[in-house]
């Protein structure tokens, strides 16, 4: 999956600012991260842009990221921009699959 999935590559992190992929992404305003993925077409058959090794850190940053992220702000009610310790306790899961995961997150966000 992460060899299909659009992932920024260590450079374009780097240039971003960021400590990994995921950082990167959730930073991203929902344009800009269809913007990203559209211009950088990925698929079964394609090359990934950098070892399979750095796509999959990336993907399970973002992975991680998003669960911490979740859980943060509903449970903890900490600005989601904290750094996250990219470590997912027992705890931690739990209580995303209790909020239904991102669909439920969402769900339960105020709308702009």
């Amino acid at each position: 999956m992460a060899t299909m999935k659009t992932m920024p590559t260590d450079d374009e992190v780097e240039a971003a600012g960021c400590a990994d992929g995921g950082e990167m992404l959730l930073k991203m305003v929902p344009s800009e991260r269809r913007n990203f993925v559209v211009q950088r077409p990925q698929n079964w058959d394609s090359e990934p842009r950098q070892p399979i090794w750095r796509c999959l850190f990336h993907l399970i940053s973002l992975i991680t990221r998003s669960v911490e992220g979740v859980v943060t702000v509903k449970v903890k009610g900490v600005d989601p921009t904290v750094k996250a310790d990219l470590r997912l306790t027992r705890a931690e899961v739990k209580t995303f699959k209790k909020l239904g995961g991102l669909a439920g997150a969402e769900q339960s966000s105020p709308g702009p």
